[in-house]
């Protein structure tokens, strides 16, 4: 069984300055990494602003991982809709799904209304914030979601591809043949009949000479 192609996520998200909300929204954060880098039925790089460290250049990580993603979500949180550098990238992950085949989807953590915003558009997953433990019931069923996703949008384009690029090699190397194959025939039976031809000279002959008539019903008739 062959091990699958990793699907990179990105997740764009806030710091809470809430104490209640800094615990919560933390914990979800970290269980669906969590959860998201273990065993399934997927494979999953993930991305988080995080990933910038001292000595990188600031922002490069961040807009590398943004542009290379295949999934961005976005955790919607009061924080969140408060950040206008958070709500530029989530404006520009969503102008990008149709031109980079980009999959956009929000994680609504916060009660407030969103209807404003681009991302309304798109159909949420919003987790259940009232079961204990939150962070992991929460995160495991984003996961799930996630994996729904992948399964009906991700893996089907991937295998299409896959099964398209393994027929071009065949379908060229027909067209190839049928193109191809009687002009090599016309020219291995002129080379053989020039051959046969000089082959019949008598020594000294001169080559320019008109053909015998054998000679000349030879060559026509290839």
């Amino acid at each position: 069984m062959s091990t699958p192609i990793p699907v990179s996520i990105f997740i764009l998200y806030a710091e809470e300055a809430d104490p209640a909300s800094v615990i919560r929204n933390q914990d979800i954060r970290e269980e669906l990494i969590k959860r998201l880098q273990g065993p399934g039925r997927n494979s999953f790089r993930v991305w988080t602003p995080s990933d910038e460290k001292p000595g990188d250049i600031l922002g490069e990580k961040r807009a590398q991982g943004l542009a290379s993603a295949k999934i961005v979500l976005l955790f919607v949180t009061d924080s969140f809709l408060a950040s206008e550098q958070l709500l530029k990238e989530s404006e520009t992950a969503f102008h990008s799904r149709q031109s980079e085949g980009k999959i956009v989807i929000p994680i609504l953590l916060t009660e407030r209304d969103v209807s404003g915003y681009s991302f309304s558009a798109l159909i949420p997953i919003k987790p259940s914030l009232s079961e204990f433990p939150i962070g992991s019931n929460a995160a495991e069923e984003i996961y799930r979601a996630l994996e729904d996703v992948v399964d009906s949008r991700i893996v089907p384009s991937r295998e299409s591809s896959l099964s398209a690029s393994a027929s071009l090699p065949f379908a060229d190397g027909l067209h190839s043949i049928s193109l191809w194959s009687p002009l090599a025939i016309l020219a291995l039976a002129a080379v053989i009949g020039l051959l046969v031809s000089f082959s019949r000279n008598p020594a000294g002959h001169n080559i320019n000479s008109p053909a015998s008539p054998s000679q000349s019903s030879f060559l026509v008739s290839l």
